[in-house]
């Protein structure tokens, strides 16, 4: 007896794979309506040109660091050169300078190569570039056309065209003092160029920055593109913006954009003690900056698992993964607290002393615009102390277990300082009490941007949340245990109490903190 193979049910095959094709279009469905649902999320395309128009104008417009020593090349360009001490162009030094040039402005070039002895490499496709730069000793001409360096674009290996890619192989240089890059054609776009720039990680070896940006129409895609390149120029090649100019006042107002040209300067980043100001969000709304902000400090970054507890506080109230203290368990030797605070009487003041701490308490106080520290010293005299004393004292520490920063509306004034003078460098974790309304401007956009800006400042230095608690939680524990009375919630409702501990902080006992990935 013969014996037939069994043939596939196809209506079994069909259905899988319509299930299959169901589930992919619900999975892309639910990740869009996540995404562009939020209030806030980078990168998000906008609805409207005169919207993306809006947003790019805000980004240009908002310069990231303060350079406070700058030099114009010459009167017909429209450049400033950063020559800050430590982070800009030292001109007493001969530098390397590469230049994506179009005719007929000579100006930087001509500036670099004869007054500051830079050599100056000029890429251009323009025939007669040899006559114009015959006097010019440092200048090297290299004629071709330049194209992005996009994988599925076979063309960009023809001859007489190259990649920056290819250019900085050919030079083999590792470093590049000052890149100025114009639309080399009208076929390139200059943002495309700068984005694959930004995919190959190309820009981390140039100093400074300078880019032509041209607005020939108001297109949602086109101005979309800008702002994704400069978008990652900021948060993935590390610069920042100092200078911006325009062709006219009038290209300032987003309704008079189009047929418009913006020069920028950009400066590789300065370091971390140095203040950023981070980009807007999206156009700078208010609803914006503040739900940026309060995902950052509602997304915890490390992970305790052993807090330190205050046993004369009812903890009942918060969740059991809350601590009230908002300290990570301590070592057991050279318990190091420094307190800065104008209230004596911090509850949190004797929990450190029941747990054998060192407690160094002081009263911040901005005196002609200097702020000073007075700490007590014996039958409750006070000791006046500057910046420079608080950092000798902060050293002769050698290492501090505890910065904890209680001070309502100087808070943030506080926490700039002591980052601009690198108090926290010896800190293993810093409790902060945060509050998103400024004392003078209240809810401002700016003054949200601000506080963000700082938080990210505080990542750079090496400090990661792991504890985020609204004050009004925290605050009712503290004086329903000592005081018997409740704080208004409604005046600490855009104020927490944050923690942070050093990345490089690794706890010898078993109840330690440990590292978590954030999506």
């Amino acid at each position: 007896m013969m014996i037939r193979p069994m043939k596939p049910c196809r209506r079994g095959i069909k259905r899988n794979i319509a299930l299959f094709v169901v589930f992919v279009i619900g999975i892309y469905c639910y990740v869009t309506i996540h995404y562009y649902g939020s209030k806030w999320r980078p990168l998000r395309p906008l609805a409207t040109a005169e919207k993306e128009a809006q947003r790019l104008l805000k980004f240009i417009t908002t310069y990231h660091y303060l350079c406070n020593s700058t030099v114009a090349l010459s009167n017909r360009t429209d450049y400033l050169i950063c020559t800050e001490n430590n982070t800009g162009i030292d001109f007493e030094q001969s530098g390397i300078a590469y230049s994506v040039w179009t005719p007929y402005d000579i100006a930087f070039e001509s500036a670099l190569a004869l007054n500051y002895s830079f050599q100056v490499n000029v890429i251009t496709n323009f025939a007669d570039a040899d006559i114009v730069f015959r006097e010019m000793n440092n200048t090297h001409i290299l004629k071709t056309f330049l194209v992005a360096n996009d994988n599925h674009d076979f063309t960009r290996n023809l001859y007489g065209q190259n990649t920056f890619n290819d250019i900085l192989k050919k030079g083999g240089l590792k470093h590049i003092d000052i890149l100025k890059m114009d639309r080399p054609s009208r076929e390139v776009q200059l943002w495309e160029i700068l984005h694959f720039m930004n995919e190959d990680r190309l820009l981390m070896s140039v100093k400074q920055l300078h880019i032509v940006m041209t607005i020939d129409k108001l297109d949602d895609d086109y101005l979309f593109n800008w702002y994704r390149s400069l978008y990652n120029l900021f948060y993935h090649q590390g610069f920042r913006l100092y200078h911006t100019s325009a062709s006219s006042p009038l290209c300032l107002q987003v309704t008079v954009m189009e047929s418009c040209v913006y020069w920028l300067s950009w400066i590789q980043n300065p370091g971390e003690q140095m203040f950023v100001m981070h980009p807007p969000a999206d156009a700078g709304a208010l609803e914006l900056e503040e739900a940026r902000v309060l995902d950052h400090i509602n997304t915890l970054q490390e992970e305790c698992h052993a807090f330190l507890e205050a046993p004369n506080l009812v903890s009942t109230v918060l969740p059991h993964s809350t601590s009230v203290t908002g300290v990570c368990s301590l070592e057991q030797h050279r318990r190091q607290v420094l307190i800065f605070s104008k209230n004596r009487e911090l509850p949190v003041r004797q929990v450190f002393r029941e747990a054998d701490c060192d407690v160094y308490q002081f009263i911040p106080v901005f005196q002609y615009g200097n702020l000073i520290f007075k700490q007590e010293s014996g039958h409750r005299k006070l000791n006046e102390l500057t910046m420079d004393d608080l950092k000798l004292f902060v050293k002769r520490l050698r290492t501090v277990d505890v910065i904890d920063i209680h001070y309502t509306t100087m808070e943030w004034e506080i926490l700039s300082n002591f980052l601009n003078n690198g108090i926290l460098k010896s800190a293993h974790q810093l409790i902060f009490q945060a509050n998103m309304i400024d004392r003078v401007y209240g809810r401002h956009p700016a003054s949200l941007r601000k506080m963000y800006s700082e938080l990210r400042r505080l990542e750079v230095q090496g400090f990661l949340l792991f504890h985020s608690i609204p004050c009004h939680m925290s605050e009712f524990l503290y004086y329903q245990a000592n005081k018997g009375k409740v704080m208004e919630e409604q005046s600490l409702s855009y104020c927490y109490k944050l923690s942070f501990m050093k990345r490089n902080f690794k706890k010898k006992t078993k109840t330690g903190f440990q590292r978590h990935q954030i999506a």
